[in-house]
C-alpha cells in the first residue's frame, strides 16, 4: 500500500508539473506498468485476495498492469477493452502521433490496441513457453503444450473446461515465438553477449513454426498484424494514413552509427 500510495503521489506532482508549465496540453503522457509488483511465489493469492478484499488470481491478477495514454486537449476518457502488452505500446502510440509504420517501412509485432478487434499477447518467461492471453483467457501451456494446458476466465477467473476452440490461438503464438526468435538472432551481436538458443524454452510436442509468408496486395492493416484465419489478431485500416502535421513522422530515425544497436 505504501508503494501504491507513493506512485500516486509521484505521477500526481509529474502532471502538476507538466500542467504548471504549459506542456500537459501538448503533450502525449503514457503511463503503464513494467511488471506485476506481487511475485505469486513471494505472495500467496489467497492471502492477497483478503488483504485487499478481491478476488486475486496467480496468472490473471497478476499481469493486469495499466496502459493510460493522455492525448492533447482531451477532456473525456475512453476505457478500451482490449488484451494487449508492451508489444503493442509502439503501434499503438504511432497511431496517436499520426506515424504510419509501414511507410515508415517500420515492422513491428504487437498491434495499435486502438485499431485490432481481437489480440493475442504470448509468454514465455514468468510461464510455460506456448502459454497466451487472449480476450477472453488466459492460457498456461503444460510439459506438452497445448495437449495438457489449463486456462482461466479473465472475467470471472474459473478454470475453462473446453479450450480446445483455442488451439489456433495457441498454434498463431507459436508461430509469433519462433518469428520474434528469427529476428533476434539476425540482430548484429553485442561485445560481451550471448544469445542462447530459445528451443529449449518451448513446450514438448511444439511444432518448429513455419516461414512467414506475406499475401501479395494485403492491405497495411492486414500485413502488419498477420493473416492466420481466426486465430490471428485481426486489424482495422489505421484512421491516420499520414504523419501528423507536427512533423512526428520525422521522429523515427535511423540510430547513430555509435549506438549499441549497430
Amino acid at each position: 500500500m505504501t508503494a501504491v500510495n507513493y506512485t500516486d503521489y509521484a505521477l500526481g506532482t509529474f502532471i502538476d508539473k507538466l500542467k504548471r508549465s504549459g506542456l500537459w496540453d501538448t503533450s502525449v503522457v503514457v503511463i503503464y506498468g513494467d511488471h506485476f509488483g506481487l511475485h505469486k511465489r513471494y505472495h500467496r493469492p489467497a492471502t492477497v485476495s483478503k488483504a485487499l478484499g478481491i478476488p486475486y488470481h496467480k496468472h490473471i491478477s497478476t499481469y493486469n498492469v495499466p496502459l493510460i495514454i493522455h492525448l492533447p486537449g482531451q477532456h473525456e476518457g475512453k476505457r478500451i477493452e482490449r488484451t494487449g502488452g508492451q508489444i503493442d505500446i509502439l503501434p499503438t502510440v504511432a497511431n496517436v502521433m499520426g506515424i504510419d509504420l509501414k511507410q515508415e517501412n517500420f515492422t513491428t509485432f504487437g498491434h495499435d490496441l486502438a485499431n485490432v478487434d481481437h489480440n493475442i499477447v504470448g509468454s514465455r518467461y514468468y510461464m510455460p513457453a506456448g502459454s497466451f492471453f487472449n480476450d477472453d483467457i488466459v492460457f498456461v501451456a503444460g510439459k506438452n503444450g497445448f495437449e495438457d494446458g489449463k486456462a482461466y476466465d479473465l472475467r470471472t477467473l474459473l478454470p475453462v473446461q473446453n479450450v480446445e476452440r483455442y488451439r489456433p490461438d495457441f498454434e498463431f503464438i507459436q508461430k509469433r515465438m519462433g518469428l520474434s526468435d528469427r529476428y533476434v538472432k539476425r540482430l548484429p551481436a553485442r561485445p560481451g553477449v550471448k544469445l542462447e538458443s530459445q528451443s529449449k524454452q518451448e513446450p514438448a510436442g511444439a511444432k518448429a513454426p513455419p516461414k512467414a509468408e506475406t499475401k501479395p496486395g494485403a492491405k497495411p492493416g492486414e500485413k502488419q498484424a498477420g493473416d492466420d484465419g481466426p486465430a490471428g489478431p485481426r486489424a482495422k485500416p489505421s484512421p491516420n494514413g499520414k504523419a501528423g502535421k507536427d512533423g512526428s513522422k520525422e521522429r523515427i530515425k535511423q540510430p547513430a552509427a555509435d549506438h549499441p544497436a549497430r
